[in-house]
Parts: C-alpha cells; structure tokens; sequence
C-alpha cells in the first residue's frame, strides 16, 4: 500500500544531537529523546555545500532543494522525491543522521505529496508546530518541562504525541503558556498550528 507524504527530512538522530549546540542539553526528557522535526536537517550536506566539498550533481540537487521548499507552509528544506533522498542520505554519516518521512493532510491540500510504501515508514508520533515556525512540543516540554508536568509521562517513547487528539490537548495548554508569556508563543492560534506526522524509513 502506498502512504501520502508531504516528503522527506535527513535528520540528526534522536542521541546525536546531544552533540549539538545550543540545545543539546533539553533532547531529552524522562527518558524519552525528541524524535520530531526540530533537529538538524541536511547537516552534513550544508556544511560540505558552503565549502563547495560536494560533487557536482549532489550540490546541484541541494541548492534546487533549498530554492524549491515552500517555507509559507512548512519550516524545513524537505525533499519531495524518495530516489533523489536516497541519493543525499549516501552522502551523510548514518550513525548520526537517519532519513524521515513527514505527513500532514492540510499541507498537502496545499503544496500536493509524494507517495512511499507505507512498509518502509516506521511511525514515530506527532510533533505540533507552527506553520513557518518550529516544534510546540519541543519548545513546551522539552524546553519548559516544569510548565508541562502532565505532559512528560503522556509523550511516547519517541518524545512525541500519539494523536491528533493529544495534539489538539496539548495546543490548549500551549496556549495558556503562551498568553501568560511564558513560552515563545511563535504567533500561535488553532489555524496557524499544525500537526505534523513524523515516520523513519526503515533502510
């Protein structure tokens, strides 16, 4: 069976961005390590790119990814084709970065999806963010955890949330933080927040 995704994200993994600043010491929580979309993306391949390290075709496909990603409706350089992450993720280090598949309906009524077979995606959870921003559930429990108590237990074992019903939960709450100014509220309101489905391709 095929699976509808908005494209593919070449992630730090979960551990490894305990090696990277500045929030390198928040990943983590009550055993469970953020797993959703605020980690570094393409990491090894911008840094080879702006040191014009990369073979001609690799720096050819990442430069048309960066001018190609719609920032109006998702913060990140995703990349729409499978064959074409393929080809990028043989340039990473595999013990650091792993490939990802992202999933959201409203987005891809917006800028269409590519499609994958659904056994090759191993689900991780929901991340809630905010369209042209970052992650809420990274800045809230993660980020402010004594302000999102109940949360740290209800998260799975991925650091994420398990439905669109806890997503739903968890923006209200949220939004109680934001207005009483004691998280980034990133402009936040129920039509610009969205969640955002996040799957690791089994390679």
């Amino acid at each position: 069976m095929k699976e509808k995704i908005i494209g593919f994200l070449i992630l730090r993994k979960p551990k490894s961005m305990a090696n990277v600043e500045p929030f390198n010491k928040i990943f983590k929580i009550g055993g469970k390590y953020y797993s959703g979309i605020d980690r570094s993306h393409l990491n090894d391949l911008k840094v080879e790119f702006y040191k014009k390290n990369l073979p001609v075709e690799i720096s050819g496909i990442v430069k048309r990814i960066f001018e190609e990603s719609n920032y109006l409706f998702f913060p990140r350089e995703f990349i729409r084709d499978f064959n074409v992450a393929l080809k990028l993720f043989t340039y990473v280090n595999k013990n650091l970065n792993e490939l990802t598949v992202i999933s959201s309906t409203r987005i891809m009524e917006k800028i269409g999806f590519t499609k994958i077979d659904s056994n090759l995606i191993t689900w991780l959870g929901y991340d809630l963010t905010i369209l042209q921003g970052g992650s809420l559930v990274f800045m809230g429990i993660f980020f402010k955890p004594h302000l999102f108590e109940k949360w740290i237990d209800r998260i799975n074992d991925n650091g994420l949330l398990d439905s669109l019903e806890d997503c739903a939960d968890y923006f209200i709450d949220y939004l109680k933080a934001a207005k009483n100014g004691d998280v980034e509220d990133y402009l936040v309101t129920e039509e610009n927040s969205e969640p955002i489905r996040v799957g690791r391709i089994a390679l």
